[in-house]
């Protein structure tokens, strides 16, 4: 591996400490190309590049960044591991190798799962306007809340307590009901 530190070649063929010039530096660093780095680490290959991740146990787990030359770019790992993110040092979204994505949980059954006191889901279109909510409600039940474009509840579903239609007329085995 050939290490460029600001646009000149390093001295060694195997990258151990980073010198420009034979002295430690601080400055960006360019790992594929003699071309100037633009941030304080970048790795180019003409087709695709990518930085790999590995610990060393004996079902290594990996993760990795690229940049493809189908004109994407992602995050991931190439083992059957699950991938987090983690915000304050808790993790707070999974993915698992099955496809599986949980908010809330390291385990997600379903192909999305939240899991909190108060879970809920939530469409908002462009205006602000609350169109559908689903959730559970502080263990009371769940719910579907759904609304009119002046953002009035129209379909209250719950589980527990009131359910109501709000204008319009229901038809059960109707496609066109009159009441």
């Amino acid at each position: 591996i050939k290490a460029y530190v600001d646009g000149q070649a390093g001295h060694d063929e195997t990258l151990q400490q980073v010198t420009d010039n034979g002295n430690t530096t601080t400055n960006n660093i360019m790992i594929g190309s003699s071309s100037a780095p633009s941030v304080q680490l970048q790795v180019y290959d003409a087709l695709s590049s990518q930085i790999k991740i590995t610990n060393g146990l004996s079902n290594p787990v990996d993760l990795q960044l690229f940049a493809s030359s189908s004109s994407y770019a992602g995050i991931g790992t190439s083992t059957n591991h699950r991938l987090a993110l983690r915000t304050n040092n808790t993790e707070k979204l999974t993915i698992l190798g099955d496809g599986n994505v949980g908010i809330g949980t390291t385990s997600p059954s379903q192909l999305l799962e939240l899991k909190s006191t108060n879970p809920r889901l939530r469409l908002i279109n462009l205006d602000n306007n609350e169109r559908a909510e689903l959730g559970d409600s502080a263990g009371n039940g769940g719910f579907l809340d759904l609304t009119n474009n002046a953002n009035t509840k129209n379909i209250v579903l719950r589980s527990y307590g009131y359910s109501y239609f709000n204008g319009g007329n229901v038809g059960i085995n109707q496609a066109n009901p009159t009441e």
